[in-house]
């Protein structure tokens, strides 16, 4: 983020000291930055690494070539079709970060593809080969290997208990050293593989990571399909929940409990088998309605969010967030009556509610390119920020939770938001990290 804000500091005035004091590593920084000749750049043609210059169609984007936020020399790969990321780090006495472990969810092999980050000096390194401790400098470009990777052993069977097909979704809990993996079904040999959520135990860095347990039958009553397209943290109102699965084929959602909740400390060989102790339907579109993309709680438990998809039929049953009563009744179960229901954009894959302000939730839409804005108090859409084509995940910066970014899928572009309450350019994309190319090129 301080590269991409100098960046864009300095297109617009690279008469700054920061930027000539900058200018020393990176020349590029004191170069004219232009307004764009065309809307789409050829991946084919020659373009400077440190090409950047105003877009064409909205003054406010810079968009950049990639090469100069990438660090080529701490690049890594993960294998094909690498998908939802989580990091883990633990903190010294003082509060400092002194570990950090990236995890990766790779679908094709299936695995769990993980790597230790190394921040010294203002210089990253990541390590995924070899010896965990003490091996050789990693090079850069390395392909992670084995040893970094949580995976089905050859020659076991499906159904074996360790990590099942088709690892899609990734929640961690920093605190326990819990990895969550939710996981999406396939169907092989006439059999439904995969579904349910793997448990991970990453609590000591020194050790292994474990497979630690499989909720095979998520959702209850078991269905044919347990495919999990989301995992959201846990109910404030109900802390003995770890998290909540929600389904990719049905409107069920179901709350998780440890079997064994003892082994929530970190000890030994611990067992993290889930099992699904609130399990309920979110009934706004029943009895259609499916691909339930995340549930989020209000700070007292009185309502939930509920993102439905609803790809099936988008005109009677329309991509919406549905506001669900989350008092308890007489007999102490919790009602889950819809109270409201907000249309949103076309395909939305996330949601997640601002960091420092709680009123404030950002869905993600992957067919309409839009992240949506929407204030939990009126219930209403703030602001529509145009994303680019196809984006599918979201991030505040943990430096300045003002910024975040938005990965497109479509375009391979990472996007800067500007989220910063009065600013000009408050809900927009402010740069682009890599240039604008055709749908799909």
């Amino acid at each position: 983020m301080a590269q991409a804000a100098l960046v864009r500091r300095c297109a617009s005035d690279p008469s700054q000291a920061a930027c000539q004091a900058a200018s020393a590593s990176d020349p590029a920084l004191n170069s004219q930055r232009l307004m764009c000749t065309k809307t789409r750049f050829s991946r084919t043609e020659p373009v400077e690494d440190t090409y950047c210059c105003f877009d064409l169609v909205d003054s406010n984007v810079l968009n950049c070539n990639e090469p100069q936020f990438i660090r080529s020399d701490a690049t890594v790969a993960v294998g094909s079709f690498g998908g939802a990321v989580q990091l883990q780090y633990l903190k010294d006495g003082s509060g400092k970060v002194v570990f950090r472990r990236l995890f990766v969810a790779v679908r094709a092999e299936p695995s769990i593809t993980f790597a230790d980050v190394t921040v010294a000096n203002g210089t990253v390194s990541i390590r995924c080969t070899g010896p965990r401790q003490g091996g050789a400098p990693q090079a850069a470009g390395a392909y992670c290997d084995d040893n970094w990777k949580l995976r089905r052993r050859s020659g076991d069977t499906p159904g074996a208990l360790d990590l099942p097909e088709e690892p899609h979704v990734l929640a961690l809990d920093n605190d326990q050293g819990i990895l969550y993996v939710g996981h999406l079904t396939v169907t092989a040999n006439a059999q439904v593989q995969g579904g349910g959520v793997s448990t991970v135990d990453v609590c000591d860095p020194e050790s292994d990571v474990r497979f630690a347990g499989l909720a095979r039958t998520t959702f209850l009553p078991a269905t044919l399909s347990q495919a999990v397209a989301a995992l959201s943290p846990g109910d404030p109102a109900n802390p003995a929940t770890r998290l909540y699965a929600t389904a990719r084929y049905s409107a069920a959602i179901s709350g998780l409990v440890l079997r064994d909740p003892s082994q929530a400390a970190c000890v030994q060989d611990r067992d993290l088998t889930l099992l699904p102790a609130e399990s309920f339907y979110s009934s706004a579109f029943l009895p259609h309605g499916a691909d339930i993309r995340g549930i989020l709680f209000e700070a007292d438990g009185s309502k939930a969010y509920v993102l439905h998809r609803n790809d099936a039929d988008a005109v009677a049953n329309p991509p919406a967030i549905a506001v669900l009563d989350r008092t308890r009744l007489a007999d102490g179960t919790v009602s889950n009556t819809p109270l409201a229901v907000l249309e949103v954009c076309n395909g939305p894959t996330a949601m997640l509610r601002h960091p420092l302000r709680s009123d404030r939730i950002y869905v993600t839409c992957y067919d309409d390119g839009q992240i949506y804005v929407v204030d939990t108090v009126t219930l209403g859409v703030v602001a529509v920020i145009d994303a680019g084509a196809g984006p599918t995940s979201l991030a505040f910066s943990n430096v300045d939770p003002g910024f975040a970014y938005v990965a497109s899928f479509a375009n391979s572009h990472l996007s800067v938001l500007d989220l910063h309450p009065g600013s000009p350019t408050e809900n927009h994309v402010i740069l682009r990290i890599g240039l604008p190319h055709g749908y799909g090129e």
